[in-house]
Parts: structure tokens; sequence; C-alpha cells
């Protein structure tokens, strides 16, 4: 039985004017190889990323030719995954998104060895981005641990490719059409009801009875609040203890988008879309992965956000002191 992992690397007409989005691959890949003996192959989607010939080919000397480049066109996540998922034939798939860090191989093997016992057909984090309601008890019902979800999420899961035949392989963001009827959910849509990326697959899924089961979403983190306090918020919606050897940092892109847009006609509106708290994570997570000319380009945003610098150096220990499993990351 073989197992693949599938990764959609996808940089705007902003980010290729600066560069500075290449240092996410590179920090990408560094869990890549931790984890490398849990896969046959690694295909990686190439959506405006422009991996040059000698990257690929330095990459492929590393990992003995397992690595698989797909140019696809510059378009979103969802898109690249309805073109190219079904082209993937191995027997068990790993999904991730380009800004899931894996750090333990352990989380890796575990998942695949779940599919592999016949224990599930398919197993990742689930999310609440969605709307609707189904008439029959499903893994999406809200627990103890967390609240109501909608869809296992694109950004980590783990797939058996023969259970997924026979279902139309969309993962599409879309509004549930009014009427619609899925009679073994006892669920008919609603005014108003929609689904996020993978959503109607996660339904259609559950149609077929195939059985999911869930990952816990480590969305733990540590903030610089208003006051310029920093504290810690501990998010994992399962009972295992932090550090499920994975992380999904989520928005990565924003970071990057402020400290490219710093100096254009473009910062104010880019501000305008993130909160001080986001913002600074985010940044610290840019801080963390790149190189330390690009550091002199984040403390201007950090500064225009009212961070003094004192702040920020305690804040960068507190970050590396929380996320623990960064020191190995290596």
């Amino acid at each position: 039985m073989t197992k693949a992992l599938l990764v959609s690397f996808y940089a705007d007409e902003y980010q290729k004017q600066t560069g500075n989005y290449r240092c996410l691959f590179s920090y990408f890949m560094r869990g890549i190889w931790k984890t490398r003996d849990c896969f046959d192959q690694i295909y990686i989607l190439d959506s405006g990323w422009n991996f040059s010939q000698q990257e690929m080919w330095d990459i492929n000397q590393d990992f003995l030719g397992r690595v698989v480049f797909e140019k696809m066109p510059e378009q979103s996540h969802w898109a690249n995954m309805n073109t190219y998922f079904k082209e993937v034939h191995n027997d068990y798939i790993l999904l991730v998104d380009y800004d899931t860090i894996l750090y333990d191989p352990k989380a890796v093997q575990n998942g695949f060895k779940q599919l592999e016992a016949d224990d599930c057909d398919a197993i990742g984090i689930l999310d609440s981005s969605g709307s609707f309601k189904l008439g029959v008890p499903t893994v999406l019902d809200k627990t103890e641990l967390r609240g109501e979800r909608h869809r296992l999420c694109p950004y980590l899961s783990f797939f058996k490719r023969k259970s997924m035949e026979g279902i139309t392989l969309k993962f599409d963001t879309a509004e549930i059409f009014e009427g619609l009827k899925i009679p073994e959910l006892k669920y008919e849509a609603e005014k108003g009801d929609w689904t996020d990326t993978m959503g109607m697959m996660t339904l259609k899924m559950l149609a077929r009875e195939l059985k999911i089961k869930e990952l816990p979403d480590d969305r733990s983190g540590v903030y610089i609040l208003d006051d310029n306090t920093i504290r810690p918020e501990v998010n994992l919606d399962a009972p295992e203890p932090n550090q499920p050897g994975y992380y999904h940092i989520r928005n990565w892109h924003s970071g990057l988008d402020l400290v490219d847009a710093c100096g254009t006609d473009r910062y104010t509106e880019v501000k305008q879309r993130i909160t001080r708290k986001e913002a600074m994570r985010l940044l610290a997570w840019l801080w963390v992965m790149a190189p330390e000319e690009l550091h002199t380009k984040i403390l201007p945003v950090v500064s225009d956000f009212g961070v003094p610098s004192g702040i920020w150096s305690q804040y960068l220990y507190s970050f590396r002191l929380f996320h623990s499993w960064l020191e190995g990351y290596v």
C-alpha cells in the first residue's frame, strides 16, 4: 500500500513582486524532511509559486526522486484540488495546506495506520465553517470539547483512496441551493445554508456511511493584547495533550501581506483587514521562518501597530517558549 502527501503552493501578484513569500516553502520542507519516510510520493502543486528547475532538481536529489512537481493555473486551493486530487492514485493520501507544519513523524504514521487498519475511511481536523443542520447524529455534532462542525478540513486530512471512489471529488466553497435533499442524513437545505471548502464532499461521505475520525485542532497560541500584556491561549478541541505533531499556522499570508505592503499605497487597506492581536501572531511566525534580512522589514510594521521594541522582544521569547516544538524543528 502506497502513501502520498498532497500540497498546493500559491503566490499572488503582490507577493511575487517582493519574493518574500519563498521563505515559507523552505520552512515547510523542514517538516517534510522530518516525515519523509512516511511517504512514497510527495505531490507539490505549483500554482503561481514558480519553482525553478534547479529548485525542483535539488529537492528531488534530497528526496530520492519521490517529489512530483505539477504546474497548475494560478487559482484557488480548492480549484487545484478539484483538478488534481483525482490524479493521485496512491492508496492513502494526506492532504495539507501550505502553512501546515508537520513536526513529528508519529502524527503522520498514526494517521496512516488508522487507515491501514480499516478503522476509518478518512481522518482529519474538522472545522466549524459552514451553516446547516443534519437530522441524524454524525461526527460533526457538538461535543463537550467543541462546538458543531461542518466539514473535513483541507489543511490536514488523511483519505483512503478506494473509499472515495464514486464520490464526486469537488472541493468547492459554495452555498447549498435551497431544497437540496440528502435523505440518508435526513437533511433538506434551507435558505442561507452554505459550506466551505470540502463541505459538500464531507456530506457526501457521510451519506455513503463512510467513517470519518476526528483529529485534534491545535489553535493554541500566545498573543500581545491591547495593553501590551503577553498572554497564552490554549485552544485544543480534544482531550489529548498539547503538541499533537502538526500545527496549522492559519492565514500565514496575511502577515506577509502587511510586510509586502508596508510603504506602499496598499498598506492602509491591508492593515484594516486584520486585528492587532492577529497581526502580531502572524508576524511572529514570519519572523521565525524568515531570513534575518527580512526582520528589518517586519520591525516597522510591528512599530506601526504600537508595539514597543522591548515588548516585541519579550513576545518572541514567549512565542518560542510556548511553541516549544520549534526548538527541534530544524
